[in-house]
């Protein structure tokens, strides 16, 4: 499970600006991919693989090599990536996927919290190299948990 903490301007009921600090969780689960296919009508893996692939070759090119953790420089320097289509479209729509709240101490990812990572006003802070190579890390980390369903998503009638 990914999580962040993140600090963002909001404003209060006077309309006056106020940072605001929140915890906010991400976790690769089957129900994510089930919900990522649901919305976009994609199968998850076909998009994180041509993401993934993007990223490959902007960091090769960069002359990162293999490396895990990039610095703030090194990040800075592949900032084009964010304009690549298929690496923006994956983190544009996994995101709201992956995400979860706890309630009743359960954690749960659904329509709802889907729609409540959509309307946030935290989610831009998320759309960075960073988090991008933080989710890489816990999808790998993960995939032994989650089933590796390689099948088309099946649209609704």
């Amino acid at each position: 499970m990914i999580k962040k903490e993140l600090s963002f301007v909001d404003f209060d009921s006077y309309g006056e600006e106020i940072e605001r600090t929140i915890t906010v969780r991400f976790l690769y689960s089957l129900r994510a991919i089930k919900l990522y296919e649901q919305r976009t009508g994609r199968n998850f893996f076909d998009d994180n693989q041509k993401a993934i692939q993007s990223y490959t070759i902007a960091v090769a090119q960069a002359g990162f090599g293999n490396k895990k953790e990039l610095t703030e420089e090194e990040q800075l320097q592949l900032l084009p990536l964010l304009m690549n289509s298929d690496f923006l479209t994956f983190l544009m729509d996994a995101i709201p996927c992956l995400y979860g709240e706890v309630s009743n101490g359960k954690f749960e990812q659904n329509e709802i919290t889907m729609e409540t990572a959509d309307f946030s006003l935290w989610i831009g802070e998320l759309i960075s190299i960073q988090f991008y190579t933080e989710l890489i890390l816990e999808l790998n980390r993960s995939r032994l948990k989650v089933p590796q369903d390689r099948k088309k998503p099946q649209q609704k009638s």
